[in-house]
């Protein structure tokens, strides 16, 4: 089996049947295994699939459905297709989004040609009536990718990628149960371990996002995790690969964390990005390659500067983001 493809769902009723057509009329369908992994999921997501599924009866395709007895979570859901893939690489899609019909393709041939163990690609946010194109960095070296991803000039999503499924499975490294938010930081530790990687330069993945996303609130609980998931991966270097030196990143990726406290418009978010790793603000503007307008308005906030924050706000989250990506 080359590739094993993961699709947790849970709520995706109206979303299942795009994505499950987007994954089986790949190009690349030979020696593929599809893993839905249903999370106690309340509506008729699994009914949806069902109906998909049958089809494409006619080619023969390998597709697995598990189901969880009760709801545990998107990391949990991961967890168990983890578990039961057989595929030489795997790849993560949710079951609300979509990839383009030569994403596994594309994929497959940059680790085979490459000789690499992970691969990443550009992607799409997609909108309602409309999208807005994310293209990733190019980099050399598993290490450099790292450092990427802990200053945020590359996305740590788990779902633009393809990895060598050793590397999950010698390294013991699953998804944090039971702690949703911040669990893609995981790709940091996979990537850790890669000792080649390669980039493809098109957008092959729609991650489907709803505008209203963009200033939803967090509960504690969630916040609690993304805080868990954050020191997760710090803990993790500092144990596995503190002679490379990634301490110089940490402030980059606490900064990171941080960042979504800033585009709520709410005071007490503002307060809360204060509260969180202060001792970050001092290298807001060492970081490399993180966009301009990010730095300022993040040094806006070290210097109180409220009022910018809140022009911030009007202006690009809830105009730019809100109309214009509608």
């Amino acid at each position: 089996m080359k590739i094993s493809v993961i699709i947790p769902m849970y709520g995706v009723e109206n979303y299942i049947a795009r994505c499950a057509r987007s994954l089986f009329e790949q190009t690349f369908t030979s020696d593929v295994e599809f893993l839905f992994i249903d999370d106690a999921s309340k509506d008729r997501s699994s009914e949806v699939l069902a109906t998909v599924i049958d089809e494409y009866a006619e080619k023969n395709l390998d597709v697995k459905i598990f189901r969880h007895e009760k709801n545990q979570g998107l990391p949990s859901a991961r967890n168990t297709g983890l578990k039961h893939a057989r595929g030489e690489f795997v790849m993560h899609v949710d079951g609300d989004d979509f990839l383009e019909k030569d994403a596994l393709e594309l994929l497959y041939n940059a680790l085979v040609d490459n000789n690499a163990d992970v691969a990443w690609c550009d992607y799409y946010i997609a909108f309602e009536t409309n999208k807005r194109l994310l293209v990733q960095p190019r980099f050399d070296t598993p290490e450099d990718a790292v450092r990427g991803m802990l200053r945020g000039t590359m996305k740590y999503n788990v779902w633009n990628k393809l990895c060598r499924r050793s590397l999950y499975v010698e390294n013991d490294i699953t998804f944090p149960d039971g702690k949703s938010m911040g669990e893609d930081l995981t790709m940091i530790m996979v990537f850790l371990h890669a000792k080649g990687c390669a980039y493809v330069n098109k957008p092959l993945y729609n991650y489907v996002q709803n505008p209203n996303q963009m200033t939803a609130v967090y509960n504690e609980e969630k916040l609690e995790a993304l805080r868990y998931n954050c020191n997760r991966v710090s803990q993790y270097i500092d144990q596995h690969f503190d002679h490379i030196g990634y301490r110089a990143e940490y402030s980059a990726l606490k900064q990171l964390m941080k960042w979504p406290f800033l585009l709520d418009g709410k005071y007490s978010s503002y307060q809360r990005w204060h509260e969180w790793f202060p001792e970050s603000n001092a290298y807001i503007w060492q970081t490399k390659g993180v966009n301009t307008r990010i730095k300022f308005i993040e040094w806006c906030a070290a210097k109180h500067l409220l009022p910018i924050i809140w022009l911030h706000y009007i202006v690009v989250i809830r105009f730019y983001y809100g109309i214009v990506y509608r």
